[in-house]
């Protein structure tokens, strides 16, 4: 693509590391103190930051227990529009929050899309978490491949932890807003970010078979891995961006459910909610990043994560109906 992904951001992507490189600290950390109040929050909208209504769709139908679980090529119609006339294809890759606290109902529809692999991008860290993270109930028969990508910790950044003598980093909504752009950077100019992309996307190439993707919440590393796969099929900005965006309406119902418990621990709503949606500036401030580092979304493919031209042609294939 030669012209650039959305409008771009004042701060240049540098400044944004600058301003996040701090917040970005990974793995595990006992927790307690608020940070224990911040968990339990937490664990009243669910077991995996989910489980709201989401609207009933065409290709997978409603996952009331995995709530952000949708198809890459668009739930309903017939596939985001590509140009040509062409669109994409439904019921080859599907991007979802952690398949942590499945129902049996929703597990018996995941059974049935006939997924063959299942790649988690979690951290150690975060399949840790107590009460909102856990191990994945994958779909019958389907393999499952670990590919952590470090997105940092957003319980302790926003507590702290006072036994610890760690104070929060994150204590203004405008923190929280850079925080998240400060993480998109990071899938652009951290070296291990940009390998485990390059191989989960060459892992979704090497297989005919349906395959989901998902980090915790499926909206940050998943939806910048949906990002690039709707790119490389040619859809057109408006449509990559309402499909990122789409996360706000799908998970609607468990963002208000944590923000709604917050008070009662001490900790103000206004400062959490950047960290539990999807904002343009996120993305932009990635696309800012691999304007500058790469020129091009294309080259942050090929020069970046590693791709072949044999393997994006192979992912086209399989994205465009």
């Amino acid at each position: 693509m030669t012209r650039p992904l959305f409008p771009r951001p004042v701060r240049t992507a540098a400044a944004l590391t600058a301003s996040g490189a701090l917040l970005l600290g990974g793995g595990a950390v006992a927790a307690a103190g608020p940070m224990d109040a911040f968990t339990g929050s937490l664990a009243t909208a669910s077991s995996a930051l989910g489980s709201s209504q989401p609207a009933e769709t065409a290709t997978t139908g409603r996952f009331a227990s995995v709530d952000n679980f949708r198809d890459v090529a668009g739930d309903g119609g017939d596939g985001y529009a590509l140009p040509g006339g062409k669109r994409m294809q439904q019921g080859m890759f599907y991007r979802s929050n952690q398949l942590v606290g499945v129902s049996d109902e929703d597990m018996a529809k995941l059974n049935a899309l006939g997924i063959t692999t299942v790649y988690d991008l979690r951290t150690d860290g975060d399949i840790a978490l107590p009460m909102v993270g856990g191990a994945d109930e994958v779909p019958e028969g389907a393999g499952y491949v670990r590919l952590p990508i470090d997105s940092g910790n957003l319980m302790l950044d926003i507590a702290g932890n006072p036994d610890l003598g760690i104070e929060p980093k994150v204590t203004t909504p405008e923190e929280g807003r850079n925080y998240m752009e400060a993480m998109y950077v990071k899938f652009v100019e951290n070296a291990d970010s940009r390998a485990q992309f390059g191989t989960l996307l060459t892992g979704l190439a090497e297989n005919d078979d349906p395959q989901v993707f998902h980090c915790t919440s499926g909206k940050d590393r998943t939806g910048w891995t949906a990002m690039l796969l709707q790119h490389i099929a040619g859809a057109d900005d408006a449509t990559i961006l309402k499909d990122y965006l789409a996360t706000n309406d799908y998970s609607a119902a468990s963002i208000q459910k944590t923000l709604a418990g917050l008070e009662n621990y001490g900790l103000d709503p206004d400062t959490v909610r950047p960290l539990l949606v999807v904002d343009e500036s996120y993305l932009d401030a990635g696309l800012a990043a691999v304007d500058e580092n790469y020129g091009s979304i294309d080259n942050y493919l090929t020069e970046g994560l590693g791709l072949d031209d044999d393997t994006i042609a192979t992912l086209r294939d399989k994205l465009v109906a």
